[in-house]
Order: structure tokens, then sequence, then C-alpha cells
């Protein structure tokens, strides 16, 4: 179903995402570090953190004002719910080898919350196309070892889990 529309996936937020909140509680991001947000949608977050000091860049392929080039060897690169807009495997393996050429450490957050499937979702590969014609895939703890390999867990409760890859 090549109709799919990822364009649609990115939110507007008028507060730090789920993600982000987790970072600055545990100290795991710093204004010591260079940061690179890959999939920032509409740039919340990384405006925010900006604002507040950071060393942050976001890359968005869809979103203009995040379309710029991003640079590589960043301490940190956060990809936050992307993984669960793409819909074929081979491009999850493309992005995965990206992300490891261009960030010392890889945080990675994904949906797993199966009860945000609605009835008129279709299913397509291993996830759904919505009634906006934008792919969702869930994954479980067992997808997330299976597809990613070795992660360590910062969260992992049943509606998102965020992990580094070791």
């Amino acid at each position: 179903m090549k109709n799919i529309k990822s364009e649609l996936t990115a939110i507007s937020r008028t507060t730090l995402s789920k993600p982000y909140k987790l970072f600055l509680s545990q100290n795991i991001i710093n204004k010591n570090q260079s940061i690179l947000d890959f999939g920032c949608g509409k740039g919340f977050d990384v405006k925010t953190l900006q604002n507040k000091g950071f060393d942050i860049k976001g890359y968005d392929k869809y979103q203009n004002d995040f379309k710029n080039s991003y640079d590589v060897n960043y301490d940190i690169v956060t990809c936050n719910y992307v993984f669960n807009v793409i819909s074929e495997v081979n491009e999850r393996i493309e992005l995965l080898n990206e992300l490891k050429k261009i960030g010392k450490k890889i945080i990675i957050s994904v949906r797993s919350d199966k009860k945000a499937i609605k009835e008129n979702w279709i299913e397509y590969n291993d996830g759904y196309i919505t009634p906006r014609k934008t792919f969702q895939k869930f994954y479980t703890e067992d997808d997330i070892i299976n597809f990613f390999g070795d992660v360590e867990f910062l969260y992992n409760k049943s509606d998102s889990k965020i992990f580094t890859i070791k």
C-alpha cells in the first residue's frame, strides 16, 4: 500500500514528550552532550531544550523546519516513535543502520499499547493503516529484542518502551 501518509504522523505538542521528560528526570541527557532528535516531528522538544541551553538539533524528513541534513558523531541520538510509523521492514533496517553511524549512544522510544488499535484500522504488514492513511506498528518486548538486538530498557511499560542499543 503505497499511499501511506507518513508526513501526517507528527503531532503538535505543548509540553515535552514522555521520552524527553524521562531523559531529563533521570539525567540521561545533559547540556554537555551533543544531541540529535532524529524524526523530531514539529520540533517542540528540540526548541524547548535549545531554549534551556541544550546542544540539540532536530531532523525530520517531512517537516520543513527540520529537513536540513544532520552531522555525524553526536553523543546521543534519540529516535522517538519513528519506528512505529515505518511500514516496511527494510526501511526500519536502513534507519537503524543510519542511527548507529551518527551517534555514540542511540536511544529509541516505541509505542507498545495495542489497546490504541481501533476497529476501523486495516492490518498491513506487521502493523495497521489508520483512517488517516498513516501506519502504526506496536512493539512488544520480544519484537524489540528480535529487531534491535541487545538493548537496555530505560522505561518498559505497557504504553511505550524506551531503550538504548548496547
